[in-house]
């Protein structure tokens, strides 16, 4: 995998730069914009790496929160809650299926570690949350806090971006129940720079990941055919 050599990853980066640059200036259409480009872009170099079709859903999922976290009414923020759970549980399958349960197991620090950021965040934003928020948050990060896990269980740079992932999601609470300054430009700089990074690590971080391990059985199956090729 020629990781910078890609078009689409150059477009990316970008949209990325560009977008922290048009919130900066607070250039309203400009960002929403950009900002809706991110992970569409990495679908399509997803795609073009022949990638497996799950990751294509839950960056098409980032892509729908994306664009209903621009609207001004408290439905569509949930909409969009929604629309990111869904992406969360797609690469939930993704782990699973590749069998990160089982070597969550033999990460097990992970889980109390991601319990004490999750039980303190709660803490931090509880009182400023509303009424339907305190339904939704809590499914949303556990959702997100259990991706992030079995990423990390999975693969070093998947792990990163999902951490950041989280980072990104916990400033948006902390922003959304006023613990932090709400409508401060720097603060969605910050907010969406993590965010970038994030779906930009997760994205090739799982690309080279499948890459290896598809390599990794095809040299195993390749021994195992000359093996029994050679005592037949």
């Amino acid at each position: 995998m020629e990781l910078f050599k890609s078009p689409w990853l150059a477009l990316f980066l970008v949209a990325a730069i560009a977008h922290l640059f048009t919130l900066g200036l607070e250039l309203g259409l400009a960002a929403n914009i950009t900002k809706c480009l991110l992970a569409p872009l990495l679908a399509i170099w997803v795609i073009q790496q022949n990638g497996p079709w799950i990751l294509v859903f839950a960056l098409a999922a980032c892509f729908l929160g994306d664009l209903f976290l621009e609207f001004e009414a408290d439905i569509w923020f949930l909409v969009g809650m929604g629309a990111f759970a869904i992406a969360q549980i797609t690469f939930i399958i993704f782990f699973v299926k590749d069998g990160a349960l089982e070597r969550l197991l033999n990460h097990w620090w992970i889980i109390p570690v991601l319990a004490v950021i999750a039980i303190g965040l709660f803490a931090l934003v509880w009182d400023g949350l509303p009424t339907p928020l305190r339904i939704a948050v809590p499914i949303y990060a556990f959702l997100l806090l259990f991706m992030g896990a079995l990423a990390f269980s999975t693969d070093t740079r998947a792990g990163i971006g999902a951490a950041l992932f989280v980072f990104s999601d916990a400033l948006i609470a902390l922003r959304v129940a006023e613990v932090l300054p709400r409508d401060s430009a720097m603060g969605s700089i910050v907010v969406m720079a993590t965010y970038s990074a994030a779906l930009f690590l997760l994205a090739t971080g799982l690309i080279a990941y499948t890459e290896k391990s598809n390599n990794s059985s095809a040299t195993a199956g390749a021994f195992d055919a000359d093996t029994q090729h050679k005592y037949s």
